[in-house]
């Protein structure tokens, strides 16, 4: 009896194996695989964060706890958001 030969190879490292995972489809293995019965947690890798102080005025500050409450989120959460949303957009125009 022929050993069948994998046609998925063993990877070096994790850039090996996305670079062959992006330029194949996966259901073309789908022979080589086989059905696993544990729930597989997938998790957000963690990301450092530094605390920052700023002062904000009062109202605004009253204004960002008022939509963030709307929104069900903290308002720190909020701003965040908002920077981040604010930082992409500035680097996408630069890169325009």
């Amino acid at each position: 009896m022929k050993k069948h030969k994998s046609k998925i190879p063993k990877f070096k490292n994790e850039e090996e194996e996305f670079d062959f995972w992006s330029s194949y489809d996966s259901t073309e293995f789908f022979d080589e695989t086989e059905e696993i019965s544990e729930p597989i947690e997938v998790t957000k890798p963690k990301v450092r964060k530094q605390r920052i102080t700023m002062l904000l005025d009062q109202r605004l500050k009253a204004q960002l706890q008022k939509i963030a409450e709307e929104k069900g989120v903290r308002y720190q959460t909020l701003i965040q958001m908002w920077l981040k949303e604010k930082v992409k957009q500035e680097i996408k125009s630069r890169i325009s």
